[in-house]
């Protein structure tokens, strides 16, 4: 993983990332999660759960370590018609005793991550525009590359 503080790349073995997944309605003027519109087909080896926010449900999950590499996989098959955002991310979290070669000593609790989706393609950045909420088709489009691209986000549309 690439320590954005240190310059340089560290290695982080059976580390917690606790993955995020999102999924938003870009079709309305509220801010809504569209996760409800969606089976989700998950394995319980990635140990989701779904926890609700303001805006709607939310799933966490966990990669699965083994032999050096990291692995999560999952399923969305969408139920209803739409224009989505989805969003996934990684919510980095020190369980007590994590540690890793080269940490601050002063590194505790939450730290921001970036997630770098589909080799950092546009992923239909431009259908942020057509929503009517000014949280997607304003406030992202000012900052894309902190508040999409980097946040594993990418827009598409659900039809018949």
């Amino acid at each position: 993983m690439y320590d954005r503080g240190l310059g340089e790349y560290v290695v982080l073995s059976d580390f917690k990332f606790n993955p995020l997944t999102q999924i938003y309605h870009l079709d309305t003027p509220q801010i809504t999660s569209a996760l409800n519109d969606f089976t989700i087909l998950i394995d319980d080896l990635y140990d989701p759960t779904f926890t609700f926010a303001e805006v709607g449900p939310l799933m966490w999950s966990d990669y699965y370590y083994h032999n050096g590499t990291y692995m999560l996989e999952f399923k969305i098959i969408p139920r209803t018609e739409g224009f989505f955002l989805f969003q996934y991310g990684l919510s980095l979290h020190l369980s007590p005793g994590q540690t890793f070669e080269g940490m601050c000593p002063n590194l505790r609790g939450w730290f921001d991550s970036y997630s770098d989706l589909n080799d950092m393609a546009d992923n239909n950045i431009e259908y942020l525009e057509l929503s009517p909420n000014s949280h997607y088709n304003d406030w992202i489009l000012q900052k894309p590359e902190d508040r999409f691209h980097s946040k594993g986000g990418y827009c598409f549309y659900v039809k018949e």
